[in-house]
């Protein structure tokens, strides 16, 4: 997450979706911000998975999408359907809200 943990942990809190991540990086720890590959990098060396284990969901093309598929991580995108982009690295899914991430993920 492209914010610290005292900014983002209540948004994931207040949405419910706590449970569903088994490893969630922050920047600011160590980590430079999105696209950059280090906190991808980091997240899969903290949860011992490797990219093709790996699942990364985000709202922000550029830095959430891309920067996954930098380090060849699959991504579930979270978009506005106002948003389009011309870039040829599309996520795996897509979805229009992260209501919808609990029954993509099956629980």
């Amino acid at each position: 997450m492209n914010a610290k943990e005292a900014v983002q942990q209540p948004k994931l809190d207040q949405l419910g979706i706590s449970s569903l991540f088994e490893t969630i990086v922050y920047i600011g720890y160590d980590t430079e911000y999105k696209p950059h590959p280090e906190l991808f990098q980091q997240a899969l060396r903290v949860s011992g998975a490797s990219p093709d284990e790996a699942l990364y969901v985000g709202d922000d093309f550029e830095s959430d999408i891309c920067g996954a598929d930098a380090v060849r991580i699959d991504a579930v995108w979270v978009f506005d359907e106002t948003l389009s982009t011309d870039d040829e690295t599309l996520p795996v899914i897509q979805i229009g809200s992260i209501a919808e991430l609990s029954s993509l993920l099956g629980t």
